[in-house]
Formats: structure tokens, sequence, C-alpha cells
């Protein structure tokens, strides 16, 4: 009877570890054809980003000093 036992357990254990593999190498072929494609960023949808406008440059680069608040003013003026 204590064979028996052991082969059951031989048999569980040798179950559970074919099953390991075989969800690893599931895991690994997704991986290796995702990788294959590109990556993952080949498969996620790119969002551009919106272009600035004339404006927004415009304050922006009074913010940072490239223009005073009269250039500013003139600018704003001819762009409306």
């Amino acid at each position: 009877m204590g064979g028996m036992m052991i082969g059951g357990l031989l048999l569980t254990v040798l179950g559970w570890l074919l099953t390991l593999a075989l969800i690893g190498a599931v895991i690994w072929a997704l991986l290796w054809l995702v990788r294959r494609a590109g990556g993952i960023n080949h498969l996620l949808p790119t969002v551009s980003p919106s272009p600035e406008t004339s404006l927004a440059i415009l304050q922006r680069r009074l913010a940072q000093g490239e223009i005073d608040l009269e250039q500013f003013t003139v600018m704003k003026e001819r762009l409306s």
C-alpha cells in the first residue's frame, strides 16, 4: 500500500510540474510573439500631441523672458 501512495504522489507532482511547464511555455510564446511584432508599443494606439497654438507660444515666450510685455501686446493684436 505504501508503494501506491508514493506512486500517486509522484504522479501528482509530475502533473503539477507539467502544468507549470505548459503555462510557462504559453507565456514565453506570447512574449516572443509580442517582441517579434515590434514590442508592446507597436500594439498600442498612438496619440499625437496637439500642436501648440500661436497664442500659447507667445505666452510661453513672454513667461521665459524672450519678449517683453510691449512686444507681447503688439504680437497678440496681430494674431487677432
